[in-house]
C-alpha cells in the first residue's frame, strides 16, 4: 500500500519518519493519486488518494476556534469559547481509538494511565467531538468544568509530537493498515440487534413495567433503566440471535416479538419509534461483527442510515429523542470484538421497516468505501438533523440513493429496500403511537363453511316441539 503522510512540521516528521520508513513523509500534498493519504495539520494541496485521513476541508476548517466550539454545542458537547484557557488532558485519536492521555504538570505534560471511569468520560466526548468535525486522527485538549462534565478547549488536527507520541502514532497507523480498515472487500459481516418497545395497557393508554412479564435477560427482556413513578423498569428489549442473512435476523425477530406477544396476552399494546412516551426515549441498536469500526463506515451509517429514518420519523418526536440520544456517530465496542451503532429510533413500527433497515445496514457495512456522500460533516446540516428539519435531507435523498443502487450488494436486497424508498418518496410519517402487534402478525379470519341443513324426522319434532299451542 502506497502511504503518504502530509506533515509540516519539520521535528515531528523527522520523528515519523524514524518510526515509518516505508512510509512518505512530505510538507506537500501528492502530485499524484496515493492508496493512503493522511493530512498532519496540513491543508495546502488535493486529496489525491484513494482514502483520505483528515480530509482538506475539516483540517482547515479546524484551524478556527469559533468553528470548533459551534460544531461542539450543535452536537450538544461542552466547549469553552475563550482559547487561551489552559487544558489539563490532551487526548490522542487515531479512528475513533485512543492512543495516548497526557495530563498537564507544571508547564509540561506527561503521559497518564487513567482510571477506567476517567478514561471512558475523556475518550467518549473527545472522539464525539473530532468526528463531529469531519476529522480521523488528532489531539483535543480539555478541562474538567464546574458540573463535572469534561469542557473541550481545543482541537488539533497535527499537533506536535514527540519520541514516545510519534511511536504510538506509527502503531496504530501500521495496525489501521494491517487489518485492512479502508477496505470492507471479502468481509462477511454478521449482524445482530436489541431494538426497544414499550408496553402499554390497551384501554388506558397507560404504560406498563417491562418487568412485569420479562426477565432482565433471554431473547426477550427489560432494559436496567428504572422508573420510580412505575416502581419498575418502563423499557423492553428484543435480542435475537445473530445471523450473516439480514432475513435470517429479521425471522429471529419476529419469533421474539410473537414470544413477547404470548407472555403479555391481548390487554397490552406495544409501541415503538423515537419517543413513545415523553420520558422514556427508545432506539433500534445494530451490531456489526467480522468488520472492524471505522469513522468512515459511521459517516456512512450516518448518511445513508439514520438519515432516510429520519425522513421517515415523527420530526417533534424525533427532536425531542436526539436532546438526550441518537447523536450522530454515536456507537459502542462490545465483548464480541464487533461494536454497535446506536443512532438509529427503533424501527419496530413496522416489518417492512424493519426488513429495509436490517438489508440497508448490510448493503452500507459491505460497501462503505463506496458510498461518497459525506455531507454530514457540515455544522448546517447536523444542526438540521438534531431539530429534525428535514428538507435539506429531502433535497439529498435521490442522491443519495443513486450511490447505494450503484453497489453490487444492494442488487441482492432491492427488493426489501425499495419499501423505504417508497415511504420516503410519499413523505409518509411511520405510525409509531399505534400498536405494533398487529402489523407484524395479522390475524386471519377464518371463513365460515355454509352448508345445507338437512330436516329429518328428529329435528322436525323438535321444531314442533318449540311451537307454542294455540
Amino acid at each position: 500500500m502506497n502511504v503518504y503522510i502530509v506533515c509540516e512540521h519539520a521535528s515531528t516528521r523527522q520523528r515519523l519518519q524514524e518510526c515509518l520508513p516505508d512510509v512518505t513523509l512530505s510538507d506537500r500534498a501528492p502530485d499524484a493519486p496515493v492508496d493512503l493519504l493522511v493530512r498532519w495539520g496540513s491543508w495546502h494541496g488535493s486529496d489525491l488518494a484513494r482514502t483520505v485521513l483528515n480530509p482538506r476541508h475539516a483540517v482547515e476548517a479546524c484551524r478556527y476556534h469559533q468553528h470548533v466550539v459551534r460544531v461542539a454545542r450543535v452536537n450538544r458537547i461542552g466547549a469553552v469559547s475563550d482559547p487561551r484557557i489552559v487544558a489539563r488532558y490532551r487526548i490522542y485519536l487515531f479512528d475513533m481509538r485512543s492512543y495516548a492521555i497526557t495530563r498537564r504538570v507544571g508547564k509540561r505534560w506527561r503521559l497518564i494511565k487513567p482510571s477506567r471511569t476517567l478514561l471512558e468520560k475523556l475518550v467518549i466526548r473527545a472522539r464525539r467531538v473530532l468526528y463531529s468535525l469531519g476529522l480521523h486522527t488528532g489531539c483535543v485538549e480539555m478541562v474538567p468544568g464546574a458540573s463535572g462534565r469534561f469542557l473541550v478547549v481545543r482541537v488539533h488536527s497535527g499537533p506536535a509530537l514527540n519520541r514516545t507520541l510519534s511511536q504510538r502514532f506509527a502503531k496504530a497507523l501500521m495496525k489501521f493498515i494491517a487489518e485492512r480498515r479502508d477496505d470492507p472487500t471479502g468481509r462477511s459481516v454478521i449482524l445482530g440487534a436489541d431494538p426497544e418497545f414499550i408496553l402499554r395497557r390497551r384501554r388506558s393508554g397507560r404504560i406498563v413495567a417491562a418487568n412485569r412479564y420479562f426477565p432482565y435477560r433471554g431473547s426477550v427482556g427489560h432494559d436496567r433503566l428504572y422508573a420510580r413513578f412505575l416502581r419498575g423498569r418502563p423499557l423492553a428489549e428484543l435480542r435475537p440471535s445473530p445471523a450473516s442473512e439480514p432475513e435470517e435476523l429479521f425471522q429471529h425477530i419476529r419469533r421474539a416479538i410473537r414470544k413477547a406477544m404470548a407472555r403479555t396476552g391481548s390487554r397490552v399494546e406495544f409501541t415503538a419509534g423515537s419517543l413513545p412516551f415523553a420520558r422514556f426515549p427508545i432506539g433500534g441498536h445494530i451490531h456489526f461483527s467480522g468488520i472492524p469500526l471505522t469513522s468512515n463506515l459511521l459517516r456512512a451509517l450516518d448518511v445513508y442510515l439514520a438519515v432516510p429514518l429520519l425522513l421517515i420519523d415523527n420530526p417533534a418526536r424525533s427532536w425531542r429523542r436526539r436532546l438526550r440520544y441518537g447523536f450522530l456517530g454515536d456507537f459502542r465496542f462490545q465483548r464480541h470484538g464487533g461494536f454497535e451503532y446506536r443512532t438509529l429510533p427503533s424501527w419496530l413500527v413496522a416489518p417492512s421497516i424493519a426488513r429495509a433497515v436490517l438489508c440497508l445496514a448490510k448493503v452500507i457495512a459491505q460497501e462503505y468505501h463506496r458510498l461518497p456522500l459525506h455531507f454530514l460533516d457540515d455544522v448546517n446540516m447536523q444542526h438540521a438533523f438534531y431539530v429534525a428539519n428535514k428538507q435539506p435531507f429531502y433535497r439529498r435523498f435521490n442522491e443519495m440513493w443513486s450511490h447505494l443502487e450503484e453497489v453490487p450488494t444492494y442488487r441482492r436486497y432491492e427488493e426489501a429496500l425499495l419499501p423505504l424508498k417508497r415511504w420516503v418518496d410519499a413523505q409518509k410519517v411511520w405510525p409509531d403511537r399505534s400498536d405494533l402487534k398487529p402489523r407484524w402478525f395479522v390475524r386471519k379470519k377464518r371463513a365460515r363453511r355454509r352448508t345445507a341443513s338437512v330436516r329429518t324426522a328428529r329435528s322436525a319434532r323438535r321444531r314442533a316441539r318449540a311451537v307454542p299451542s294455540p
